[in-house]
């Protein structure tokens, strides 16, 4: 299972930027890559939702996700049950942590994908990550 981790510094309260990682439904406004959410379930420890999003160059495709929501320790951990291929599995974490006067976003995502689409599903996520992480700092130091 291959690890990547991507983080941001923002100018916010840890509740502030974690309060967005709940709230799919607001998604398609803040990060660019995701088109749309779908809220099938939901309460105040889970979320179960369809996303729609770029993956690859010109491509968009749709997922499912479950996040369980750990609101004492700032914590999301998500894992798709409905992956797209070349991916065989996707789960990961959003941590929410003070550093200082701001806030540390980390964005860890595990997956296993076909061998022969490693690299592309590694640009794609990194491509994803950094675009949605400096959304999030946009969206909340504006």
């Amino acid at each position: 299972m291959v690890e990547v981790v991507h983080e941001v510094l923002i100018n916010c309260e840890p509740e502030s930027a974690f309060r967005v990682g709940t709230e799919v439904e607001k998604w398609p406004d803040i990060f660019p890559p995701c088109h749309a959410t779908k809220v099938l379930e939901k309460s105040d420890s889970h979320i179960i939702f369809e996303i729609t999003a770029d993956t690859e160059e010109g491509k968009v495709n749709s997922w499912v996700s479950r996040r369980e929501i750990a609101s004492a320790d700032l914590k999301i951990s998500f894992k798709q049950t409905k992956v797209v291929p070349p991916l065989r599995s996707m789960e990961g974490e959003w941590r929410f942590e003070k550093a200082g006067d701001q806030t540390k976003v980390s964005l860890i995502h595990k997956y296993e994908a076909n061998a022969e689409h490693l690299d592309l599903v590694a640009r794609i996520l990194d491509r994803n990550s950094r675009a949605e992480l400096q959304s999030i700092k946009e969206y909340l130091e504006k």
